[in-house]
């Protein structure tokens, strides 16, 4: 009994300072991240939501609605790593479709350099989109449903192999 007593705090020390140490690691982690996106114009501040943008898809979650820039020009983010899935280590829109259902506020979107054939159908529901870059990628036809952004202002499509329309 007495070895149990001795062996409890010693345990609950441990546990204390492991809390400690874990927590200490992700208030530097968070804070130098937050820096990091400060000096290089990821996050924006809090009262001008206007710039805020983002690089990747993680960046683009985490964010959420806040995002009004999103810019995967070439990402790696975009490579599919689902062993289920057909598309695993081509590009694949399943995570991109993900990405932007919890940033519906986006402006501008980058998908240009990413080998992509098709768009997700979440891309028809931001109604606040402006820019839309698709170019060099894949697309073999113009978006169908393109009409339905009505805020879109500049579309990007060029470098697809999309047929002549004047045949």
């Amino acid at each position: 009994m007495s070895i149990v007593t001795r062996c409890k705090p010693v345990y609950h020390n441990y546990v204390r300072r492991q809390l400690f140490l874990d927590l200490t690691i992700f208030k530097i982690y968070f804070s130098s991240r937050t820096l990091n996106h400060n000096r290089t114009g990821v996050v924006g501040n809090e009262d001008d939501e206007s710039n805020t943008s983002a690089n990747s898809l993680k960046d683009a979650i985490l964010m959420g609605s806040k995002v009004k820039v999103l810019n995967l020009m070439k990402s790696e983010d975009l490579v599919c790593m689902n062993l289920m899935c057909e598309k695993v280590g081509d590009p694949c829109i399943c995570r991109l479709s993900r990405a932007l259902e919890r940033t519906p506020n986006l402006k501008h979107l980058n998908l240009s350099g990413n080998r992509l054939s098709q768009l997700p159908d979440i891309i028809w529901n931001l109604k606040d989109l402006q820019t839309l870059d698709l170019s060099d990628n894949l697309l073999e036809s113009r978006p169908p449903k393109i009409s339905l952004l009505q805020n879109l202002v500049c579309l990007n499509i060029s470098k697809n192999p999309i047929p002549n329309e004047s045949n």
